[in-house]
């Protein structure tokens, strides 16, 4: 699964696709889609 990040958090609304946006998806497994780990650094 791919997760969708803006500043930092993860996006589950809006468009499911963002021209140029590569290094704003991340794979992550089912578990993690739903929980992901966000490192302390990016609070």
């Amino acid at each position: 699964m791919n997760l969708h990040y803006v500043d930092g958090k993860p996006v589950y609304e809006g468009d499911q696709v963002q021209i140029g946006g590569n290094e704003a998806y991340y794979p992550v497994c089912r578990k993690h889609y739903f929980n992901p780990p966000i490192s302390e650094e990016e609070h």
